[in-house]
């Protein structure tokens, strides 16, 4: 399994101390099985997230 991830901030303007985030698990595609799974399974996740400090 292989997982994408990438992470950018603002340096300044109205979004300084803001985080944008981008990750992308299971990038190929490939069967596989969380820690607790009992079965294989086929997919993958899109995550997007935007976080700011106060």
């Amino acid at each position: 399994m292989h997982n994408l991830r990438a992470t950018r901030g603002a340096p300044v303007g109205a979004l300084v101390r803001t985080k944008r985030r981008f990750t992308l698990e299971n990038a190929f595609d490939l069967d596989y099985s969380s820690h607790l799974a009992s079965r294989k399974a086929p997919g993958r996740t899109v995550m997007v997230s935007l976080s700011k400090l106060f």
